[in-house]
């Protein structure tokens, strides 16, 4: 056993230790010895803790001893609650600061949200963007007729007719 057990500790008191008996077969006694074993450890462990609780509590005044163990009691409550909060989120934008920034299409493939008017699109709640962004295509149902590239045509288009002038 790799646990130490003092000699003050009465192993008698352990709770669900079995009886072996000369008519217990070999195979059980095995087992039987095995899950004794392993609850004598763990009754000793707990007892082990116990002492080791009481002393680091000998010296301590009664009133000060209370609010040590709440605090102690809120810290081994709080860890979900401080991982939740060490997890850094994006912040969500309020609906009156929406700076709407679209991002840059990767490779070949231009997302459905950047063939729609920007002013359109920012106007958009946040989560439809997102959808926007992930499709390859426009669906059919929105009714846009924007095409950035048309409008950079006829821009170059107004510039020419501007300067034959």
């Amino acid at each position: 056993m790799d646990l130490e057990i003092p000699d003050d500790i009465d192993l008698s008191q352990c709770p669900g230790l079995v009886e072996i008996t000369s008519k217990t077969p070999n195979w059980k006694r095995d087992m039987i010895e095995k899950r004794n074993q392993e609850r004598i450890e763990e009754y000793v462990k707990n007892i082990l803790k116990e002492r080791e609780k009481e002393a680091k509590w000998k010296n301590v005044p009664e009133w000060k001893r209370k609010i040590l163990m709440q605090k102690e009691q809120e810290e081994t409550t709080s860890p979900p609650d401080t991982a939740k909060k060490s997890v850094k989120k994006a912040p969500v934008p309020l609906p009156g600061e929406d700076e709407f920034v679209p991002p840059k299409p990767k490779g070949d493939i231009v997302p459905a949200a950047l063939s729609i008017d920007p002013e359109e699109l920012a106007a958009m709640p946040p989560w439809k963007r997102e959808l926007l962004f992930k499709r390859d295509k426009v669906p059919v149902t929105f009714s846009n007729e924007f095409n950035p590239d048309e409008e950079e045509e006829e821009g170059e288009g107004n510039q020419e007719e501007s300067a034959a002038s």
